[in-house]
């Protein structure tokens, strides 16, 4: 048994799930045959500075100029960037990681391009794109964590929506609009997407009471309509939390 102590927005719910797993390695490793649903939370995004191809170009740029000489250097958001920038990056997820992306269905592989659970936490311009009929809806992708550290809650979530490998790969396939999200099969959080290619952080307050595997499944519950195909994703999905450092 694995004991969970969740908080949206002040509601406490003490939680007792159980995390025996299923035959079908598609499905979420619990013994319940059905969800069980507790309050859930409405959560509206916080728009980031940059899309998913803006990002990588920005941190393509922060690596070329780190550790060199700034001097002939007058852009101010520019120089406060590089000051700010740090190569390694390390942070919550270096002691509270998924050690394993699964999902419902995936899109098949179109030449050498894959949609595989694992793109949306690859770092690239990849996604994980379902394959089921129709635009997507009751479709999900999830990140199993061997652990997340009583003392170093989870706090924000970043979705990078649809696939970014261009804004011509964006407008062609349909965007989540409305994502639930699961914690071991409770239903906690209901993200509203924006239609846009910027990073949406999304403030969650996810705590455990002991050292369980934990489960977290984004599920499509809505979906913006595409110029041409029917097929919904995400990009990158980022987690970020109070860290205690390792």
């Amino acid at each position: 048994m694995i004991s969970l102590r969740l908080t949206a927005f002040g509601l406490a719910v003490l939680l007792f799930v159980s995390c025996g797993k299923k035959d079908n390695a598609t499905q979420l490793p619990s013994d319940s045959e059905t969800t069980t649903t507790a309050e859930v939370a409405s959560v509206q995004p916080v728009p980031q500075r940059f899309s998913w191809p803006e990002y990588l170009a920005w941190k393509e740029l922060m690596d070329q100029y780190y550790d060199t000489d700034l001097s002939g250097i007058t852009d101010s958001t520019l120089l406060n960037d590089i000051a700010s920038y740090d190569p390694v990056d390390m942070g919550w997820g270096d002691s509270n990681f998924a050690d394993s992306v699964y999902a419902s269905s995936v899109l098949t592989p179109q030449g050498k391009t894959n949609y595989v659970p694992h793109n949306v936490r690859d770092g690239k311009s990849t996604a994980w794109i379902e394959g089921a009929d129709g635009a997507g809806e009751g479709e999900w992708v999830a990140f199993r964590f061997k652990k997340i550290n009583p003392d170093e809650p989870l706090t924000s979530i970043t979705i990078y929506n649809g696939f970014q490998l261009s804004e011509t790969t964006y407008a062609k396939n349909s965007r989540a609009k409305v994502v639930r999200l699961y914690i071991n099969d409770i239903a906690l959080y209901d993200l509203y997407l924006e239609d846009t290619m910027k990073g949406q952080q999304f403030a969650v307050d996810i705590r455990t009471i002991d050292e369980q595997p934990v489960t977290l499944k984004f599920e499509i519950r809505a979906t913006y309509n595409s110029t041409h195909y029917a097929d919904t994703g995400f990009t990158e999905i980022n987690f970020d939390g109070i860290w205690g450092g390792i």
